[in-house]
C-alpha cells in the first residue's frame, strides 16, 4: 500500500513539473529554453513545505538557471501551485 502512495506522489509531481516546464517555454525564448531546461540539466525532486527542490545536472546549470531564471522559475511553480513560493 505504501508504494501506491509513492507512485502517486511521483505522478502528481511530475504533473506539477510538466506544468512548470510549459509556462517556461512560452515565456522563454526557444534557444533559452531548449539549452537550459529541455536537455533534462533541471529536474524537480521533490517538494516539501512549500519548497521544491531540483536537481541540476551539474554547478554550472544551477547557477546559470538561478542566475538568469529564477524569477521566471518561480513564476512558473507560482502558476501551477500556488502554495510553492521557493525552490
Amino acid at each position: 500500500m505504501l508504494i501506491d502512495n509513492v507512485i502517486r506522489l511521483a505522478d502528481a509531481s511530475q504533473g506539477l513539473w510538466d506544468s512548470v516546464l510549459s509556462s517556461l517555454r512560452s515565456s522563454l525564448s526557444a534557444n533559452s529554453y531548449d539549452m537550459w531546461f529541455g536537455k533534462k540539466n533541471l529536474t524537480l525532486d521533490c517538494i516539501e513545505n512549500g519548497c521544491a527542490k531540483l536537481i541540476a545536472a551539474n554547478e554550472l546549470v544551477a547557477s546559470w538557471i538561478n542566475g538568469q531564471f529564477r524569477g521566471a522559475l518561480l513564476e512558473a511553480f507560482k502558476q501551477a501551485d500556488p502554495e510553492i513560493n521557493d525552490y
